[in-house]
């Protein structure tokens, strides 16, 4: 590892070509999406979510010009993970609505207005393999803010049929 280690706010920009540039101390090191190490290593949507981003990275001097490797994010705003995990809800309330897994998993989407977020819900109706037993009905829900509200094309319920907690939420999610 280089002893030059430095630690700076860049701004990743430029990503047609799988490359971007970070402003540091006045100059902008360049580097390739093949030196971004770790999570957040698709750049485009790094780019287009979040805009600048606060990194550590090895500094060099290439014949082009200043080049940074082992570029790595080191901050994740509570704000992002929001920010981040609604969208990704979104997309996949957008994929999942009415829709029967190979399981045979039936899957129906569901909003709810609340005070200053929505509850954005999946409820999932499982069979069992022994046909005597009744279906498993489970609930996969996540707050969402109101701006996203007509994004979210689904039926709209005066009460949620269930809820589930975030880390019910993962667990629920794998088993579709």
């Amino acid at each position: 590892m280089n002893e030059q280690t430095v630690e700076l706010i860049g701004k990743i920009r430029t990503l047609e070509k799988n490359y971007g540039f970070i402003k540091c101390q006045g100059k902008d090191y360049f580097f390739h999406k093949n030196d971004f190490i770790g999570f957040g290593s698709d750049l485009e949507a790094d780019r287009t979510i979040y805009g600048e981003v606060k990194v550590r990275f090895e500094p060099s001097l290439s014949s082009k010009g200043p080049r940074a490797s082992n570029v790595r994010r080191i901050d994740w705003p509570i704000r992002q993970h929001k920010e981040h995990n609604c969208r990704l809800f979104l997309a996949l309330v957008r994929i999942y609505d009415n829709y029967i897994t190979p399981l045979g998993c039936n899957v129906v989407c569901w909003k709810m207005r609340e005070d200053k977020e929505f509850l954005l819900g999946m409820t999932v109706t499982k069979p069992q393999f022994d046909v005597s037993m009744p279906p498993e009905k489970y609930y996969i829900t996540y707050h969402i803010p109101m701006r996203y509200w007509r994004q979210a094309r689904v039926m709209e319920m005066e009460r949620a049929p269930g809820y589930a907690s975030m880390e019910d939420n993962l667990e629920r999610l794998f088993r579709l």
